[in-house]
């Protein structure tokens, strides 16, 4: 049973000296790099868009294993710069102007700071999101299908924001 056990440590010895020589490494995980999340500054935008966004932003440093909890540095800050929303498939019904849908586009930013005096790192630039929402029914639904749509592009502009950060590539479906 002895032999057999040695051979196997072996075996996994051999494959993880090879595997480490041919240039592999993990995907996932950052090296032990993880950040703090902390909003910098907002526009004009409501504060539950500022906070769909940041829990875009946890989820996608969560699947890195890149966050830590609490307040603190190093951090990724992000601003939310705006939302704005405009009319698609514009059309006449009964002589009156109507929207067939609403494109909600939001814009942000993010940044790397290692400490309180740091200057920022890894600056994404501005970044966008969209969402469109039909437009049917009364306002009242018309309304919540907006601010779904609006908190949805949050959600993926977070996503987006934290992956070009981590220089992790984003890929359509994810």
């Amino acid at each position: 049973m002895k032999a057999r056990s040695t051979s196997s440590a072996s075996a996994i010895f051999a494959l993880s000296l090879f595997l480490s020589a041919c240039g592999y490494h993990a995907v996932s995980g950052r090296g032990g790099e993880a950040f703090h999340v902390a909003l910098a500054k907002s526009g004009p935008v409501r504060s539950e868009v500022r906070r769909e966004v940041e829990l875009g932003i946890r989820d996608a440093l969560v699947k890195e294993d890149a966050l830590l909890v609490g307040d603190g540095y190093p951090a990724l800050e992000y601003e939310v710069l705006d939302s704005l929303d405009a009319p698609t498939a514009i059309g006449a019904i009964g002589g009156t102007p109507s929207a067939g849908g609403v494109r909600v586009r939001l814009r942000g930013r993010a940044w790397i700071r290692k400490s309180k005096d740091a200057e920022p790192e890894r600056d994404t630039g501005d970044r966008s999101s969209e969402s469109v929402v039909a437009a049917e029914g009364t306002a009242l639904g018309a309304n919540a299908e907006l601010r779904g749509g609006e908190l949805a592009a949050a959600r993926t502009l977070g996503i987006e924001l934290a992956r070009s950060v981590l220089g992790v590539a984003n890929v359509a479906g994810e």
